[in-house]
């Protein structure tokens, strides 16, 4: 399932990482899972730079993401650690 973002550039998505395929990243959200393209312009870090293929299923991750042309997200982003919300 992709999340309706009703077609803004950019956005901003946290959620549990679910796994890639390929250039596919798909990451487990409170409604579903949302995929997004990574891609070399894509920043991912745990705690020091790593790749996509590096992050484990259940990671917690937050991910910022642009819309490209073809109406995909586009990973710009990927934070993995752990998020908590205010008074939690």
């Amino acid at each position: 399932m992709e999340r309706d973002y009703n077609m803004n550039k950019s956005a901003a998505c946290c959620g549990y990482y679910h796994g890639v395929q390929g250039d596919r990243l798909e990451l487990r959200a409170q409604d579903g899972i949302v995929t997004g393209i990574v891609n070399d312009q894509t920043a991912v870090n745990k705690m020091s730079t790593v790749t996509a293929s590096e992050l484990q299923v259940g990671e917690q991750a937050f991910v910022l993401v642009d819309r490209n042309a073809n109406g995909n997200l586009v990973a710009r982003t990927v934070q993995v650690g752990v998020f908590s919300r205010p008074g939690q």
